[in-house]
């Protein structure tokens, strides 16, 4: 039972992990990470997670 109640920290955990790293790697070239898709004067630089691009003007 108690297995059962880690599977979720386990799984969620790295998912976190991984998107604060790429977050950092974003602001560090100077973008910002956005939900769906870059606003107007932005251009894509790259990607935050699989469902956030990383954005700069």
């Amino acid at each position: 039972m108690k297995i059962l109640a880690l599977t979720p920290v386990a799984i969620i955990f790295p998912m976190a992990y991984h998107a604060s790293g790429s977050t950092l790697r974003c602001r560090r070239r100077g973008g910002i990470c956005r939900f769906g898709n870059c606003l107007f004067p932005e251009r894509h630089i790259g990607r935050c997670s699989s469902f956030q691009p990383c954005c700069s003007r």
